[in-house]
C-alpha cells in the first residue's frame, strides 16, 4: 500500500491499490492464496476477490450453508428465521456485505499500549508525508 503525497488523493492513501490484471492472472493470484472462487466469474467479480483477500476476508464458497448459517448466527446478523433457509449464494452475500461495513465498538476498549500497536502497524507503510489526509475507516469509532 502506497501512500499518496498529492493533495487531491489525500482521501485514498489508505485504499488497496490493485493493478490492472488479466482475468487468468487474478485466478493465479487467488489460488496461491487458497482463496476459492467459480471459474467462471466476471473481470470485476475477481477484482472484488482480490480486494477481500487482500483484506484478509475468507472466501465463503467453499463452507456449507450450515457453515454459513453459524457465522451469520455468531456474528449476530439481522437475519430472520426465512433469511436463515436462503440459498447459498444469497447467504455468501449477506456475510460479504456484512464484512464491508466492519464495526470497531470496543476498540478504545483495547489496552492503550496496544491500540498504539495497531496505529504504528496502519502507518507503517507510508514511506512518505500525506498531505492533507482524511481519516481511515479504522480509526473512526462509533461513540
Amino acid at each position: 500500500m502506497a501512500a499518496t503525497t498529492s493533495y487531491d488523493k489525500h482521501d485514498s492513501y489508505w485504499k488497496l491499490n490493485l493493478p490492472y490484471l488479466k482475468i487468468a492472472e487474478m485466478h493465479d493470484i487467488l489460488k496461491s492464496r487458497n482463496y476459492h472462487v467459480a471459474k467462471k466469474l466476471t473481470s470485476d467479480l475477481l477484482r472484488s476477490a482480490l480486494r477481500r483477500s487482500e483484506q484478509g476476508h475468507m472466501s465463503y464458497h467453499n463452507c456449507s450453508n450450515d457453515e454459513l448459517r453459524r457465522f451469520i448466527q455468531a456474528r449476530k446478523i439481522e437475519a430472520s428465521a426465512l433469511g436463515l433457509k436462503l440459498p447459498k449464494s444469497e447467504l455468501v452475500d449477506v456475510l460479504q456485505s456484512e464484512d464491508q461495513r466492519p464495526k470497531f465498538h470496543r476498540f478504545q476498549e483495547l489496552p492503550p499500549e496496544l491500540r498504539n500497536r495497531i496505529y504504528e502497524y496502519h502507518f507503517a507503510n507510508f514511506h512518505q508525508p500525506i498531505c492533507a489526509p482524511s481519516q481511515p475507516p479504522i480509526t473512526k469509532l462509533c461513540v
